[in-house]
């Protein structure tokens, strides 16, 4: 005859309940594991690394390049400074000061100033800036930029000199009202 049939429902393997078998069989497992990141390529482990160094190395280029212009910034400022004190006071001290902090700039308003400043230094009555001034005058072009300081210090060499017509024609052309060297201008068409 036929077994007896069982009317209750199959039992999950490895459960336990009262029919359970002698020997469960437990839930297989799953062979794979579960991926929940991507691994990456020995490709783009390089490739993350390079963007890393790269960003590595541009932060550190944008930070010497602000430190550079901070220092420009204020090296600027003193020499400003430097110039605005030997302007208003007029001392030896102060042309000197102004002076050696010019030394070793190369723009074209820096040169002028600089010569403006050993003439002015001239003028005073001190030596060895006669020379220094010229030169830097002769390297200088008075159309470009600082050329009421180039003309000012042609005005202060020529008085400085003795010869008042040189130093009329080089004030001539100064325009005394205008400018951020007005107040120099002024002076130098006076004392012309």
């Amino acid at each position: 005859m036929s077994e007896p049939e069982n009317d209750e429902k199959p039992q999950k393997s490895g459960s336990k309940g009262p029919d359970s078998e002698m020997f469960s069989v437990p839930r297989p497992r799953k062979a794979i594991p579960q991926l929940r990141d991507v691994p990456l390529t020995k490709e783009e482990i390089r490739r993350r690394k390079t963007v890393r160094r790269a960003m590595i190395a541009a932060l550190v280029l944008a930070a010497l390049t602000a430190a550079f212009l901070l220092y420009r910034a204020e090296r600027r400022r003193e020499i400003e400074s430097a110039r605005t004190e030997a302007e208003r006071t007029g001392r030896m001290a102060a042309i000197e000061r102004a002076i050696s902090l010019l030394d070793g700039q190369t723009g074209p308003g820096d040169v002028a100033l600089s010569a403006r400043l050993h003439a002015s230094a001239v003028l005073a009555g001190a030596d060895g800036h006669r020379e220094q001034a010229e030169t830097l005058l002769a390297h200088h072009d008075a159309s470009g930029e600082g050329a009421s300081d180039h003309r000012i210090a042609q005005t202060y060499l020529a008085l400085a000199a003795g010869n008042a017509d040189e130093a009329a024609r080089a004030a001539s052309l100064l325009v005394a009202g205008r400018g951020p060297r007005a107040a120099e201008a002024g002076h130098a068409v006076a004392r012309a």
